[in-house]
């Protein structure tokens, strides 16, 4: 039988937590903490000894506080937090214990923080196996989002920033920002914050066209978190295979429907703002 691994250092929880609290922020993933500590006949050790047999190399384990161990669930609500103690009940039910659940969907300023509220939401019976959920952490801040219009058509260019300012989504904060020419856009520092940022491009436009955009746009390092709806009037096949080699994500032949380009771009904006 190989070693047990080992309940990890504070330090290096909030080490590993800072990143988990940057993907909870820009990925809008979920994590839950657990704070489980014995009661009953059930000696600390014993307890610890069963966890870290039977731990998951996805979870952490570490000593919350005294007599308390800290289980952080990495992309897990807590519904699946629920079921992993309903597994531990269950298959040692010998072990008695009780516990507190607190579900993270928001950055949260200090790690303290989260340790103080799954100790104060500890149960204060003698009930074994009771578990309290804490919500405080669990709503979901807006995301912001970033949308930018590279139209040098003024009618054009007012009729889509209408259709974006329709988008009406509850965990989102869309940023828009218009520009007549694409050496406009890519003279800004708009498009520089990390943000997902949706770009909707004119093929054809003074100054830098809309494939030159594109082309700098993808020789960024964190180019992925653009998505670029390039908007031309060459339906040919060679054109639009063009555009996707240079990394359009959509092709948009014009005329097109308003209502429909608006719906892809609601669907993008959607993409991960609703886990």
């Amino acid at each position: 039988m190989g070693e047990l691994p080992k309940l990890i250092s504070e330090s290096e929880v909030k080490r590993i937590f800072q990143f988990f609290q940057n993907q909870i922020e820009r990925q809008a993933i979920v994590v839950s903490v657990i704070a489980l500590r014995p009661v009953g006949e059930t000696p600390f050790e014993k307890l610890q000894q069963m966890l870290l047999e039977t731990a998951r190399s996805s979870n952490l384990y570490f000593l919350l506080s005294k007599d308390v161990i800290g289980i952080v669930l990495y992309e897990a609500t807590q519904k699946d937090a629920q079921f992993y103690l309903k597994r531990l009940e269950r298959d040692f039910p010998q072990l008695t214990w009780q516990a507190s659940i607190c579900e993270l969907r928001q950055k949260v300023a200090d790690f303290q923080f989260i340790k103080e509220e799954l100790v104060a939401q500890l149960p204060t019976t003698t009930t074994i196996f009771e578990k309290n959920i804490s919500t405080r952490f669990s709503q979901r801040k807006k995301m912001k989002k970033k949308v930018s219009i590279v139209e040098a058509n003024d009618v054009a260019r007012h009729m889509l920033e209408n259709a974006i300012h329709t988008i009406k989504l509850p965990n989102v904060e869309i940023a828009l920002q218009t520009f007549s020419d694409g050496e406009a856009f890519l003279a800004s520092d708009w498009y520089q914050s990390e943000h997902e940022h949706i770009v909707l491009l004119n093929a054809k436009l003074p100054r830098k066209n809309g494939l030159q955009v594109v082309s700098e746009l993808r020789d960024l390092p964190n180019d992925r978190k653009f998505s670029i709806f390039l908007m031309s009037r060459l339906p040919a096949a060679e054109d639009q295979i063009s555009a996707y080699e240079h990394g359009v994500d959509a092709y948009i032949i014009r005329p097109f429907n308003l209502g429909v380009l608006s719906a892809q771009v609601k669907q993008k904006l959607m993409k991960r703002a609703h886990k």
